[in-house]
């Protein structure tokens, strides 16, 4: 799919550092949506910050084995969105 006003294509990625590319589009109205995550440095300093910035926790820290450490939350506007710490040593 080409990119349109609408759908917009996202990289993260370079050679040097690898990410997830994906893609995003306009919500459809009454559409259950999806929980976009996004990568941080410390999970635990980003949930302080949201906890300091009055939003919910929906998922608290949880361990997702060998991979890292994941959190979902609620943005300004009732989106859930999740965030994950990378942490291959993860148990």
């Amino acid at each position: 799919m080409r990119q349109t006003d609408d759908y917009w294509v996202i990289n993260t990625d370079s050679e040097e550092d690898p990410g997830i590319n994906g893609r995003l589009s306009k919500r459809i109205p009454d559409q259950i949506g999806m929980t976009n995550t996004i990568t941080v440095s410390s999970i635990d300093e980003f949930l302080k910050k949201i906890i300091e910035k009055n939003r919910q926790i929906i998922v608290t820290k949880m361990v997702i084995f060998k991979v890292g450490w994941f959190a979902q939350c609620m943005d300004t506007e009732m989106n859930a969105f999740g965030i994950i710490e990378m942490d291959s040593k993860a148990e």
